[in-house]
């Protein structure tokens, strides 16, 4: 466990040894190289990702019935889809209107038929593609 201050420490220290025991090995190894050789890639994940970003911002400007508002330090974008007035869940209606798999957002106690999450974590093509299946599903409503 890596912590930064005597608070996280102390919190660290309050659990249980049986609830921190079973570490894997690889798990371990997988950190160290991480902390060790991992800067080159972590800029270039967190430049997609703004990329990425971007790209959602742009793309649910041109979506009607969408709001989106940007965040930060996330892959994880929120979609408003309150204006679409639907009678189900928005994942489950661009599940099955345009293709796209988003998480639900009722079990992140957003209001019932209202929001869905776009992880935005993929591929340049797959988030294109699927914003872009989105945008003529909702035009088509």
């Amino acid at each position: 466990m890596v912590t930064s201050n005597a608070a996280d420490r102390a919190a660290w220290r309050r659990i249980p040894l049986w609830a921190k025991v079973g570490v894997a090995s690889l798990g371990i190894e997988a950190t160290v190289a991480a902390y060790r050789d991992g800067h080159e890639w972590l800029v270039g994940v967190t430049a997609l990702l703004a990329r990425h970003a971007a790209l959602v911002a742009e793309a649910v400007e041109e979506m009607p019935g969408v709001r989106h508002r940007r965040n930060e330090g996330t892959y994880l974008a929120w979609l408003d889809c309150t204006e679409l007035e639907l009678d189900v869940e928005p994942a489950d209606w661009f599940l099955e209107h345009a293709r796209v798999a988003l998480s639900a957002g009722r079990p992140f106690r957003a209001p019932a038929h209202r929001f869905a999450r776009l992880n935005f974590a993929t591929t340049t093509t797959i988030l294109e593609q699927s914003l872009d299946r989105m945008r003529r599903a909702v035009e088509q409503r």
